[in-house]
């Protein structure tokens, strides 16, 4: 199938100059409100869909300076075509072709289609208007054709609406069916329930025989009206249906978005002097910061800090708990925010983003043992010594001060179950092992607790002998108890059982303060 590599729009409503450099198979459009998605989507479609050359671009050309200019459009496609239009006049059409000019005039539109199949999603079109197309659409088709297109529109009907609705014809004229019994003309349903039949109806049309699947086909904010999981299950679905056409999508949907690579993304903005615009020498941490913004996502919310306060970054949420009762125990006028990373390995990425927006580098806590070591390698060669000095281990050495190449043996790693008091731990976990009935034989062996790591290798040596076993830690499980019984705790018994918690936080509070 023919592809668009570029476009070029010129003096077309907001778009002053604008090239786009375009992905084979999936693009998004992102931007602010009144940026110029949608008219990017509308420049190429109207590009390629030429129905009238005495009218076309008419309509949709800008006023610049009171004057009235015809847009002129510039594309490349994958066959190596140059298509521009209205050059020189309104009915001009101009194709290079494999280094040969042609001007078309009359013939525009057959030209254009011979070479490039292109089809619109348009939330400008009212939602009457599309169930018109729908009815039409069905009336050109034999009987086994309706049958199997009401089939699926109706499967993704389910999966795409909260409640259950399906779609019937009764004397060539459209019906809805809900879960509370009701059957009514879809023009007397809500536009909600409407959008959710024309979703279905546009991502099922081209399974119809003699029905081209398009080159190109272009979405204008598809989203809209739908509900968060139908938004996920319809670019799913999108991507499932046209996977071998070049998907153009403007969006301000936060489910399509983070099931997108960022160079998939395109991120489109405005000023007064260049128009829409997009910036291709921004960075993508920078361009993904914007697109939070954009989408209505603020890293402080999301967090849940405050950027006067000084986040230190753990690994789990087991981890989070754990330190911020703990910390705010022992040091109740300090601030210090404890936040999880979803694991030591999406430190770094966090880093990233955070340094962007906190003046200061971040403190951290990380598991003393290989993964640990590794993460703490890698946030030394990425970042420069600031955070090397502020991100400490559980053994209570910065990054800066470790031995990052040595070498842990399961029985040395320190994790936060290894900072409290060896007889808390075993009696908070034989406690869990109890509640889980666990054999004698494991309590044996917790016994001779050496530490957490340790004890976690005999049960898994236990899980392999048994298939169905029991036997497993929940570390949420488990923490969450821990908090019960530090809870029951009196101060010095607190002091004595969290002494190498404090001795971190010591350490922590200590490189917040320089």
């Amino acid at each position: 199938m023919n592809s668009l590599k570029t476009i070029e729009i010129y003096n077309y409503k907001s778009i002053k100059h604008l090239e786009l450099n375009l992905n084979r198979n999936l693009n998004i459009i992102v931007g602010s409100n009144n940026s110029g998605k949608s008219n990017i989507i509308s420049a190429i479609f109207e590009s390629l869909d030429v129905k009238n050359l005495d009218t076309a671009f008419q309509s949709i050309s800008r006023l610049e300076n009171f004057e009235r200019k015809l847009p002129k459009t510039i594309l490349s496609t994958s066959n190596k075509q140059i298509i521009t239009l209205n050059n020189k006049n309104k009915h001009s059409i101009e194709y290079e072709d494999n280094n040969t000019n042609t001007i078309y005039n009359e013939s525009a539109k057959e030209a254009v289609n011979k070479r490039i199949k292109i089809a619109k999603v348009d939330n400008n079109t009212s939602l009457d208007q599309s169930i018109i197309e729908i009815v039409q659409f069905f009336d050109d088709l034999d009987n086994n054709e309706v049958a199997i297109l009401l089939s699926n529109i109706n499967r993704d009907l389910l999966a795409i609406s909260k409640d259950y609705y399906s779609l019937l014809i009764f004397n060539n004229e459209l019906y809805v069916a809900d879960c509370y019994g009701d059957t009514a003309p879809i023009n007397e349903k809500s536009n909600g329930v409407k959008k959710l039949i024309i979703m279905s109806y546009y991502i099922n049309k081209y399974n119809v025989k003699n029905n081209k699947m398009p080159d190109i086909i272009l979405f204008d904010e598809p989203e809209v009206h739908l509900h968060i999981e139908a938004q996920r299950y319809l670019y799913k679905k999108i991507q499932e249906v046209f996977k071998n056409s070049q998907i153009i999508i403007s969006t301000h949907s936060t489910a399509f978005i983070n099931e997108t690579d960022i160079n998939n993304i395109l991120l489109i903005e405005r000023d007064v002097l260049q128009g829409t615009y997009i910036d291709y020498n921004k960075k993508d941490k920078v361009k993904l910061l914007e697109i939070n913004q954009i989408m209505g996502i603020n890293l402080l919310d999301t967090l849940r800090i405050n950027i006067n306060s000084t986040v230190v970054m753990v690994e789990g949420k087991t981890d989070k708990i754990v330190h911020q009762y703990i910390y705010h125990r022992l040091f109740p006028k300090k601030s210090l925010t404890f936040i999880e990373t979803e694991g030591a390995d999406k430190i770094s990425d966090f880093i990233t983003v955070y340094k962007e927006v906190f003046p200061n580098p971040p403190l951290g806590v990380l598991d003393y043992d290989k993964k640990g070591l590794e993460m703490a390698k890698k946030i030394q060669n990425n970042f420069n010594s600031d955070y090397n000095n502020r991100i400490i281990l559980n053994n209570n050495k910065s990054i800066k001060e470790s031995n990052l190449d040595e070498k842990i043996e399961d029985e040395y790693s320190i994790q936060l179950e290894d900072l409290f008091e060896k007889e808390f731990i075993i009696e908070c976990i034989s406690e869990l092992l109890i509640e889980d009935e666990i054999s004698d034989t494991l309590k044996e062996d917790l016994e001779s607790y050496q530490n957490f790591k340790s004890f976690e290798n005999v049960i898994k040596k236990k899980n392999i002998m048994k298939k169905d076993s029991k036997y497993h830690i929940n570390k949420y499980s488990l923490n969450l108890l821990i908090i019960r019984k530090l809870k029951e705790l009196d101060e010095p018994n607190f002091q004595k059982t969290t002494s190498k918690f404090q001795e971190i936080y010591i350490t922590l509070n200590k490189k917040n303060n320089t």
